[in-house]
């Protein structure tokens, strides 16, 4: 499994990316947010992209099957 997230650097994607990171059956992580996380997961590549750009083109190239939206803005 391919897993993207988006808003990988903010709480909710910093504790998913620690989860998913220990997960046989996961494959690969696609981070995607505007700030780069503070992890060192090693199944993690991250794309710094905000919400409002072309997230679809990067999550197509990466091969993602599941993405999990955890971003937010005020």
């Amino acid at each position: 499994m391919r897993v993207g997230i988006t808003g990988v650097s903010g709480y909710l994607g910093r504790l998913l990316v620690a989860r998913l990171e220990q997960m046989p059956e996961v494959e690969a992580i696609v981070g995607i947010s505007r700030r780069q996380p503070h992890s060192e997961a090693k199944k993690l590549s991250f794309h710094s992209i905000d919400i409002n750009g072309p997230v679809g083109k990067v999550l197509a190239t990466q091969r993602v099957d599941t993405v999990v939206h955890a971003a937010w803005q005020f």
